[in-house]
């Protein structure tokens, strides 16, 4: 018999007060594949995000070159002269 650890998996919004991170920005990344998610309760159900996933994708994170040159856009709007 094999035993693993269970995965903690908590909703955006919880997993948006532990680790500072927005609900907008999670569930981006949760329908991107960045970190593991998953949709409970139907196709508008709830999705739960895996914290181990979540730490280790924000560990790991690292901004390539194009991103470091780059200046920042939100929704279309692009900083300038900085």
């Amino acid at each position: 018999m094999i035993l693993c650890d269970k995965p903690r998996m908590v909703g955006i919004s919880q997993a948006s007060a532990e680790s500072g991170i927005a609900r907008y920005t999670l569930n981006l990344w949760a329908k991107s594949g960045k970190i593991r998610a998953v949709r409970v309760g139907g196709a508008r159900g709830k999705i739960l995000i895996n914290l181990d996933s979540l730490y280790n994708y924000l560990s790991n994170a690292t901004l390539t070159e194009d991103e470091k040159d780059e200046p920042q856009t939100v929704r279309g709007i692009r900083a300038i002269g900085r």
